[in-house]
């Protein structure tokens, strides 16, 4: 989701598959680690960004305190990190990262003005009639009224119901907090099989074989 909506944000000219962190957020390139600056959307896309998640838990837990909107918190998140030094060269390798795609949909909700969920509801989920999604637990607070997460402890599984820990955190919204049902999800898998030939047309289809690239 969060890379194709990157994808209609470089076929809109708002963005470009090399654009930088420096080049999205200006008012922090001259405290940004050199290596940092240089990080292309792409990257960040493909998990070949240099970055890993090893300091996610620690900013996860700091976000907490951090007080406005998503994308306001979300930038938070940026300004921490942009001073670090990588983890290993950009593009030296695949290195799957939660952190990576949070930082690419912060530049995605710097260009638009609008949280990654706005985007993602106006941009995806209403032209595709996902009707069953959404974001965090599906369940509502107090109800089992849809599939629950798992936790492994001790060897068995235990039920995380509807809550703050029923999920991923919402600040990791562009790396994973979506949910629908099956029957959507056989939908939305049908549409990338179409390769971008079956409406609606959200993408080129040169666009959808990039990201499947």
């Amino acid at each position: 989701f969060t890379s194709l909506l990157a994808g209609q944000f470089v076929e809109a000219g708002k963005l470009h598959w090399h654009s930088t962190p420096a080049e999205v957020f200006p008012e922090l390139k001259d405290k940004m680690n050199a290596e940092f600056a240089k990080i292309t959307l792409e990257q960040l896309l493909s998990h070949s960004s240099g970055l890993s998640d090893k300091s996610l838990l620690d900013l996860i837990y700091r976000s907490y305190q951090e007080d406005g909107t998503m994308d306001e918190v979300r930038y938070w998140m940026v300004k921490e990190t942009a001073s670090k030094p990588l983890d290993h060269p950009r593009g030296s390798k695949f290195d799957y990262c939660n952190l990576g795609y949070t930082i690419a949909g912060a530049m995605l909700e710097r260009v638009a003005t609008k949280t990654w969920e706005e985007l993602i509801e106006q941009r995806i989920i209403t032209p595709l009639g996902l009707k069953t999604a959404g974001f965090g637990p599906q369940a509502n607070l107090g109800k089992v009224g849809a599939p629950l997460g798992h936790v492994l402890l001790n060897g068995k599984a235990k039920a995380m119901l509807a809550g703050p820990n029923g999920d991923n955190p919402p600040i990791l919204g562009p790396a994973g907090t979506m949910h629908m049902s099956v029957l959507d999800f056989a939908k939305w898998v049908a549409w990338h099989a179409a390769e971008g030939k079956r409406p609606p047309a959200l993408v080129s289809p040169e666009t959808v074989k990039k990201l499947h690239t």
